[in-house]
């Protein structure tokens, strides 16, 4: 049992440190903002990645306070300030599912909030629905 336990870590650890590796760098770009009550369409983003698999850059106007690559290259953050300024729009987390294709990062993402309904007001959706991107595309910095 024990075995089988190391092992499984062992596989979730390198898994982690293998999209850390692969991903690691300071990569620009940007992504379509999924959402009809935003004034915001895109959203940018700089990433810095380093080896290890930490994270720190900004997600469209908020700064990374804490972020970390986990399996698969999803990247978890914590964020502080506003996302989307114009808007007025703060959330505290998002996740970015990335994939490397060539020499790019290619991926979507999400930040933390509520499913909105369709007839939710912008103010409500303002202050807690969900943020989703897509068709994110992010170059490395050279």
């Amino acid at each position: 049992m024990r075995l089988v336990i190391a092992l499984a870590l062992f596989m979730t650890v390198s898994q982690a440190a293998d999209s850390s590796s692969t991903v690691a760098g300071h990569w620009k770009g940007q992504g379509h903002i999924l959402a009809n009550w935003t004034t915001q369409h895109e959203l940018a983003v700089d990433l810095l990645v380093t080896p290890e698999g930490v994270v720190s850059g900004t997600l469209g106007d908020a700064q990374i306070v804490s972020g970390r690559i986990g399996s698969g290259s999803v990247v978890m953050m914590r964020l502080q300030g506003q996302l989307l300024r114009s808007d007025g729009v703060v959330r505290k987390e998002f996740q970015l599912h990335l994939t490397p294709s060539a020499a790019r990062l290619t991926g979507f993402g999400a930040s933390d909030g509520n499913k909105s309904w369709p007839s939710a007001s912008r103010a409500s959706r303002q202050r807690s629905a969900k943020v989703q991107v897509t068709r994110l595309v992010l170059e490395p910095v050279r």
